[in-house]
C-alpha cells in the first residue's frame, strides 16, 4: 500500500502573553488605561526576536522576568506583522485566522 505524503505538516510553536486588556482591544479607547488582565498569542520566534530587541538575553530570561509593560505595543506590531494568532481579555476572546 502506498502513502500518500502531498501535504507538509507543520505546527506552529506558540506563546501566550500577558497584556494589559487596552492592548487587545480595537482604536476604541486607545488612551486610556486599562488594568484588566488580557493575553495574546504569537509564534515563539517571534515573540524571541521582540523580547532580544528589548535587551533581554534569551527568551527565557524574558519569560521569567516580563511584566505587562514589557509588551506593551506587542499586539499592535503582532497584528501589523501578520503573527497575532489569537487575543483575550476578562470581556471575550477572538481567534485570528
Amino acid at each position: 500500500m502506498k502513502k500518500e505524503n502531498n501535504m507538509q505538516h507543520y505546527r506552529e510553536r506558540l506563546v501566550t502573553l500577558n497584556c494589559y486588556s487596552n492592548q487587545i482591544r480595537y482604536n476604541d479607547h486607545e488612551d486610556q488605561e486599562y488594568s484588566e488582565p488580557a493575553w495574546f498569542t504569537v509564534p515563539i520566534r517571534w515573540a524571541r526576536m521582540k523580547a532580544l530587541k528589548q535587551g533581554y538575553n534569551s527568551f527565557t530570561e524574558f519569560i521569567l522576568n516580563y511584566t505587562w509593560d514589557d509588551t506593551d505595543g506587542w499586539v499592535y506590531d503582532a497584528r501589523k506583522d501578520g503573527q497575532l494568532r489569537a487575543y483575550g481579555h476578562q470581556s471575550g476572546h477572538g481567534i485570528i485566522k
